[in-house]
């Protein structure tokens, strides 16, 4: 797996300002051709791209969005329960089989995410509605989760009951 910008400077992806500078010092200081030999040469480079994205806010803002995506492609996710949250409607149905197909968004199966109708009435949960949608009278929420058939990815699909 490449190595992004927090990897190469040794820092969370929170870290501040300071932070970031205090850590491109000090690998530069570690991958110095005096003390590093050859070896470092390699790595100035990177520890410089890295301290020139990170230590500009505009840039930084841009990058992180980027690395977002790029793990979203690859599958991985990084908010709530670790699963993307779909609407059913995003899928589309197949009348005459009652199943509700999607393509995949990391592998590109076109009918990679399959849902039949017994799942949504057999294996759903019901979602707690939060007061703001008490208030709307949505107490009718569910999810189910949802493996590509070609790939690992999993994806947490959100749908409303009718009745």
């Amino acid at each position: 797996m490449e190595q992004n910008h927090y990897h190469v400077l040794g820092v969370a992806s929170d870290a501040d300002a300071a932070q970031i500078k205090a850590a491109y010092k000090h690998q530069l200081f570690e991958h110095h051709p005096d003390k590093a030999g050859s070896a470092g040469d390699d790595a100035i480079p990177k520890i410089q791209q890295a301290y020139q994205v990170l230590s500009r806010p505009e840039q930084r803002r841009r990058y992180d969005e980027r690395l977002v995506q790029q793990m979203k492609h690859r599958g991985v996710v990084s908010d709530g329960d670790g699963l993307d949250v779909v609407d059913l409607d995003s899928f589309s149905v197949l009348e005459d089989e009652m199943v509700w197909v999607r393509s995949c968004p990391r592998c590109r199966n076109k009918e990679g995410m399959v849902l039949a109708e017994e799942d949504l009435e057999n294996n759903a949960s019901h979602q707690h509605s939060d007061s703001a949608s008490r208030d709307n009278d949505n107490d009718n929420e569910y999810s189910i989760a949802v493996q590509c058939s070609s790939c690992s990815l999993w994806v947490q699909v959100r749908y409303f009951d009718s009745m």
